[in-house]
């Protein structure tokens, strides 16, 4: 429900034994898309707010999606995903026996974005309710790997003050998104670290997803040592099924009862050290790939700054005219897409003539694909 106010509020409610489901946001606050991406996280992905204090007991926390009382790292349900971007364990204000896995959270406070664990849970949800891919990926990141953060008794310390003390540790060690150009000529005998958590959405298929990371030169050119050996490696890793996916709020189940929240994810980190006598440049950065089986790039380290543009589709006559009852729509892909849609051949009583704007790569903002149509009794 979008309400006609420029008040800063907002509201969600769930009760579907009864049949309540809404959630509530402004329409023209200045928070209103914040707002909306907050009160849509409890409405439909099923994240409780971050900022409640308490205390969940067992019931809660087998239920919650996003939250936690649990305070030993070994044990807490993301453990997985601990050092990974944002992700550290604290408390969501302090005293608090409630646990997040993250201070930077919209569903904690509004500045901010989702973050990895809801992130992933989110996708999961939606997942339940839309087929669409079989992999979860989350944006994968490099750093440089100097063993700090990289161990369960690394997060003990639950205080805001420790999570701000590693945020200023992983930004220190950021290779990747907009700190791609940290990397330097002085990284030589370093270890650097490719690192992305990988949730299988299947609960027949296990995958296999292959990493490729290397030192590009400014050119393009894959950096060497002083034998002329490139300096890039490859790993392999084995994503699990989602055995316990039928208890994760399946399509029609009213609530979500408890679920295994490792089950089908994996944590993967390829470390790679550059030799001693590598021949690095001005201008060198890490790339790398993340694969599945055929080959497909799932991501790479142009994902995190991908910028993303909006196409619309049309409908109309051989003489420009809309075709009536064609309310079109409007789609976001990264630039440089090349769209290869496959119109539909007939379209209520009128038949499929021609399209403009689709196989060719879109490279400016506000493109737009038209279908045309004839009445199928015309010659």
């Amino acid at each position: 429900m979008v309400v006609n106010t420029k008040s800063d509020f907002g509201g969600a409610y769930n009760n579907r034994e009864y049949g309540f489901h809404y959630f509530i946001s402004p329409s023209d606050s200045y928070r209103a898309s914040k707002t909306f991406a907050h009160e849509f996280g409890h409405g439909l992905l099923g994240l409780g707010d971050e900022y409640s204090n308490g205390y969940l007991l067992d019931d809660k926390e087998l239920k919650s999606l996003n939250l936690s009382s649990v305070e030993d790292p070994e044990k807490i349900k993301w453990r997985q995903l601990l050092g990974f971007r944002n992700t550290y364990t604290c408390r969501n204000a302090y005293g608090s026996k409630m646990l997040v896995s993250s201070y930077e959270c919209i569903m904690r406070d509004t500045n901010y974005q989702f973050c990895e664990v809801c992130r992933l849970q989110g996708f999961k949800r939606m997942s339940q309710l839309v087929k669409d891919v079989d992999l979860y990926v989350a944006t994968p990141e490099v750093k440089e790997y100097t063993g700090a953060y990289s161990k369960p008794s690394d997060f003990t310390d639950l205080e805001t003050s420790s999570y701000y003390n590693y945020t200023y540790n992983r930004n220190d060690r950021l290779l990747s998104g907009n700190s791609k150009s940290r990397f330097n000529t002085n990284m030589n005998g370093k270890k650097i670290e490719l690192r992305t958590v990988i949730q299988n959405i299947s609960d027949k298929n296990a995958r296999q997803l292959k990493f490729k990371m290397w030192i590009k030169h400014s050119d393009g050119s894959v950096a060497t040592d002083s034998s002329g050996n490139p300096l890039q490696t490859v790993q392999t890793f084995d994503i699990p099924v989602w055995n316990d996916k039928a208890n994760f709020w399946p399509l029609g189940a009213l609530d979500h009862i408890k679920s295994d929240f490792n089950s089908g994810l994996k944590s993967c980190s390829l470390i790679y050290q550059i030799p001693s006598d590598a021949q690095l440049k001005s201008g060198d950065t890490v790339a790398f790939q993340v694969l599945d089986e055929n080959g497909n790039v799932l991501a790479d380290d142009n994902t995190e700054t991908q910028r993303y543009t909006t196409v619309s589709i049309q409908y109309k006559f051989e003489d420009g005219s809309e075709i009536p009852n064609t309310a079109g729509g409007t789609f976001t892909v990264p630039y440089g897409t090349k769209l290869d849609l496959t119109p539909a051949k007939t379209l209520y009583d009128y038949e499929f003539i021609k399209v403009d704007g689709l196989n060719k790569p879109i490279v400016s903002d506000g493109t737009v694909v038209t279908y045309y149509y004839k009445n199928k009794n015309e010659e």
